[in-house]
């Protein structure tokens, strides 16, 4: 089965997930993925990084990878994966499954000063 949004580029749809995952407090950054390169191929030839999607029956299942700050991580992963199908759900794209990788650790380096 082959799933097609209704009006939307897969490369307009992980570029949706990462815009959305960014947006969560606590997720410092994208990765590329740690052991195989995660990546959504356009249409017109883009590729996006960092997020990966897969036909399922049900819908798309997203794996989006991440860098996050030092904060709890199971709330963080939930609020990635509702802000990643919240975005979806605006597109009127159907989703399965967002499952959140947590590739790296960003922990802020201060002096002394408190700088």
């Amino acid at each position: 089965m082959e799933f097609a949004p209704p009006t939307t580029d897969t490369a307009v749809l992980a570029l949706a997930a990462l815009d959305a995952a960014r947006g969560v407090a606590g997720v410092a950054g994208i990765s590329r993925g740690r052991y195989a390169i995660a990546r959504t191929f356009g249409v017109t030839g883009a590729v996006v990084e960092g997020v990966q999607l897969t036909d399922a029956e049900e819908g798309l299942r997203v794996e989006i990878h991440i860098v996050v700050d030092l904060v709890p991580i199971p709330p963080l992963a939930a609020a990635v994966r509702a802000a990643v199908a919240g975005a979806f759900d605006q597109l009127g794209a159907s989703v399965a499954a967002v499952d959140v990788w947590v590739d790296a650790l960003r922990i802020a380096v201060y002096e002394e000063d408190g700088r």
